[in-house]
């Protein structure tokens, strides 16, 4: 699990208990790469079990309780923020594996 937020245009500014600026992010953001030790998710499997991603935005200014309408591949996540977030998993399910884990959303995520 990957969480973070966006200050490049933060919203404003609140004081910290030192009394110095601090950015309020334009936006919250959260990856997830799940692990299912004896199930098949999107066929991605190896000796260790399989695995599935899916990663979320969340602007700060948006109200309600529907998380799964900021859901996204990861792969649009790291496009959106200029970085890679899981950087060892090729390591662990090698490189064609985890391009499919980071480029697709399974309906795991939305059924559980």
């Amino acid at each position: 699990v990957v969480t973070g937020c966006q200050v490049d245009n933060p919203l404003g500014y609140a004081k910290d208990n030192d009394n110095k600026d601090v950015a309020i992010p334009s936006a919250y953001f959260k990856a997830l790469v799940g692990y299912h030790k004896s199930q098949s998710v999107l066929g991605v499997s190896s000796s260790r079990g399989s695995y599935a991603g899916i990663a979320f935005w969340f602007s700060h200014s948006s109200s309600g309780s529907d998380y799964m309408a900021g859901k996204m591949t990861i792969d649009q996540l790291e496009e959106k923020l200029g970085y890679d977030l899981f950087v060892n998993l090729p390591s662990v399910v090698g490189e064609d594996k985890a391009d499919e884990i980071e480029s697709s959303i399974d309906q795991w995520w939305t059924k559980h």
